[in-house]
């Protein structure tokens, strides 16, 4: 029985097919072990989606049909199935032996394969492929355009089409739709393998994410598309690495990959109260959320990475949107910042008349407290009460301390972190 495009495509659909080639291009397919009997060929395997899918597929040595389980919501013969048969496919396993098969050299392609996945910070310094060895011989290019969003943070790419003028130059820009760069029509020979990668990237990413709608996208006139997620993250990877990647217009300076750098919080005044606002050495013009945090920067056309030594993508993200504070809600909003979320180790907008007593030499005294308390809903529990368990830790050596000695236990406890109170 031979395993070919046409049957995949028969059994697991054509737009199935499209999303699993994809996969299996971008290096998806982590694992892969075959084993045989007399009437088929067993083949388990596990691909990275939106997290790691394990295949169980059957392909049968008489008849030109198989079937494949998936542990994914869809369950049958889905694109993580298709993703699997299309390494099958390219390697020819089901001509040989599943002995011949060496486990030495199918760990080390896995190695591999999880290796692509490097972080854009890895990238900083890297030179772009030789264009020439790449480009078709063609008079056009693909350029990626890159604009911030209507949403805070958001970063969208706009692909243009290009003719090289005789005297350096990019001619009149012409959008492109990335969606219809598969289907090998002669008018798209001027697009690269790269240019390929990426467009299957941004159309798979578009295709999965069925709860987002781009009304920019549906009604105008241009095509662009959202960078978000690793699959956002590998698109832009792959278009700085290109040399063709611009910021807003194709007139500037291609962008490049750039080094890590560090993202600081501090308040600055606003109008009718104080604001948190960023600080990145050097400077930058704007930040854009993929997974991670980017910072684009116009005066060194470089893109990186963007840190916060306590902070988390999703957290940094929130702070930098955040809005201008009222004079009079500046001390509650500082104490909630210093009792409520040290984590986020932020400076407190303003000072507050507060006392740090540092304990050594002294271990807690341990209290659980029983007891319950009322509903306070109004539905039909409103009035009825609950158990609940309290754990507290309390110091010996703060008995008798000035401004402390007044405090319940409660209160105690809830100034306490470590042995700082």
């Amino acid at each position: 029985m031979e395993l070919n495009d046409k049957l995949i495509r028969k059994i697991c659909g054509n737009g199935s097919y499209q999303r699993g080639d994809a996969y299996y291009r971008r290096k998806c397919v982590l694992e892969l072990d075959m084993e045989e009997d007399q009437y088929s060929w067993l083949i388990h395997s596990r691909v990275q989606g939106t997290q790691i899918y394990r295949q169980t597929i059957t392909v049968s040595k008489n008849e030109a049909v198989f079937e494949g389980d998936c542990s994914c919501p869809v369950g049958k013969n889905c694109k993580h199935v298709v993703a699997a048969l299309c390494l099958v496919r390219d390697k020819n396993l089901l001509s040989k032996p599943t002995r011949d098969i060496n486990p030495v050299d199918q760990w080390l392609d896995q190695l591999d394969q999880l290796d692509q996945l490097g972080e854009l910070g890895e990238l900083a310094g890297a030179t772009p492929p030789d264009q020439a060895s790449e480009q078709r011989d063609s008079n056009y290019r693909l350029l990626y355009i890159l604009q911030p969003g209507d949403e805070a943070l958001s970063l969208f790419v706009l692909p243009q089409k290009v003719r090289l003028l005789k005297k350096g130059g990019y001619g009149k820009a012409a959008s492109y739709a990335l969606d219809t760069s598969g289907y090998g029509r002669y008018r798209d020979d001027f697009l690269t393998p790269t240019d390929r990668d990426i467009a299957r990237l941004l159309v798979e990413q578009s295709t999965n994410d069925f709860d987002h709608y781009d009304y920019y996208r549906y009604h105008e006139r241009e095509s662009r598309y959202e960078l978000r997620g690793d699959m956002g993250e590998l698109a832009l990877q792959k278009m700085l690495l290109s040399g063709r990647c611009h910021w807003l217009d194709k007139d500037s300076k291609e962008m490049r990959p750039g080094e890590t750098r560090e993202l600081h919080f501090l308040w600055e005044k606003a109008r009718g109260g104080k604001r948190l606002s960023y600080h990145v050495e050097p400077k930058i013009t704007e930040i854009g959320r993929v997974a991670e945090l980017y910072y684009i920067d116009t005066s060194a056309f470089s893109l990186g990475l963007l840190k916060s030594a306590a902070l988390s993508a999703e957290q940094v993200a929130r702070l930098v949107v955040s809005p201008v504070i009222p004079k009079a809600q500046l001390k509650a909003v500082s104490r909630r910042l210093l009792l409520d979320m040290p984590a986020y180790q932020l400076p407190a907008p303003v000072e507050l008349d507060i006392t740090e007593i540092v304990i050594e030499g002294e271990s807690p005294q341990f209290h659980l407290r029983l007891h319950s308390r009322e509903h306070q809903s109004t539905d039909a529990v409103a009035g009825q009460r609950y158990h609940c368990l309290q754990l507290t830790f309390n110091y010996p050596c703060t008995t008798g301390v000035i401004g402390l000695e007044d405090f319940s236990w409660a209160k105690q406890s809830s100034l306490s972190e470590g042995n700082t109170i």
